[in-house]
């Protein structure tokens, strides 16, 4: 009986969940323990340097499409990853112009792209 409980909250865990503002998240079991991950939206996240962080987390990082807007006006929407922007994503500056925009890697930008071009 534990094991079938086990396989079916297994089952459970891998289904997409849809949050009251109508984004899926999905409910994960976390690779070193037993405990199930935590997903849930983030609507101003404070970040180790200061800025703040709109979007998805899971276990309480950043991670998944967002937003972060920093202290001097400047933001980055694009993909996040444990806190850093790691994916496709675009730096504005307060002024709204495009300061930077590529893929990201624990918040370095690795690989700028035209800007406008599509990834």
């Amino acid at each position: 009986m534990l094991k079938l409980t086990r396989v079916l909250l297994s089952l459970i865990f891998s289904l997409p969940i849809t949050n009251l503002i109508g984004v899926s998240v999905y409910a994960q079991t976390s690779e070193s323990s037993e405990q199930p991950a935590v997903s849930s939206w983030a609507s101003a996240k404070l970040l180790k340097n200061g800025g703040y962080y709109t979007g998805p987390t899971l276990n309480n990082k950043a991670k998944g499409k967002g937003i972060e807007k920093f202290t001097d006006g400047r933001e980055y929407i694009g993909e996040f990853e444990a806190d850093f922007p790691d994916g496709y994503g675009t730096e504005y500056g307060s002024e709204g112009d495009i300061l930077k925009q590529g893929f990201w890697r624990y918040g370095v930008l690795i690989t700028s792209t035209p800007y406008g071009a599509d990834k």
